[in-house]
């Protein structure tokens, strides 16, 4: 069986909520819709815990290209905490991604740790400004966005 203790796949839950990338998404009734099984060893070799493990999807355009609207994300709730420091100015890799939840709604963003208590929101699609928030305006890290997808539709 999926999901069972030592079976080789595991049951990630699907979310109904939306991550917004754009403006925030309310998701006031957020239950599970769906499982998808994963192999078990895939997620111990991104550093994911099978127990945290969650699925989402994707609302808007901010993301763009990276995040297209209605893909999937994975999200590792065991890594809710911001980047620690400050990131250096020759650093050329793309800020990491995070599911969080701040008085806008639930949104997916790139995370980049501006002071001791500033983080800066980024969006990957040029007509979004980044936002500035203190670690208090965020009600919640949900997680790191880990690995995404998405159907082709024609």
């Amino acid at each position: 069986e999926v999901g069972e203790r030592g079976s080789e796949f595991v049951a990630v839950p699907l979310h109904n909520a939306n991550l917004a990338a754009g403006m925030g998404a309310g998701n006031e009734q957020e239950t599970t819709v769906a499982r998808l099984a994963f192999r078990r060893d895939w997620l111990t070799g991104l550093g994911v815990a099978p127990s945290a493990a969650r699925l989402a999807r994707v609302l808007g355009d901010s993301m763009l290209p990276t995040l297209q609207p209605d893909d999937m994300v994975l999200i590792d709730t065991n890594r809710h905490h911001p980047p620690a420091k400050p990131r250096r100015p020759n650093d050329g890799r793309p800020s990491p991604i995070f599911a969080l939840r701040h008085d806008d709604g639930a949104v997916v963003k790139r995370l980049e740790r501006i002071s001791d208590d500033s983080l800066m929101l980024l969006s990957d699609n040029p007509a979004y400004p980044p936002q500035m928030r203190t670690i208090s305006e965020l009600t919640k890290i949900i997680g790191k966005v880990v690995w995404w997808g998405h159907t082709v539709r024609d």
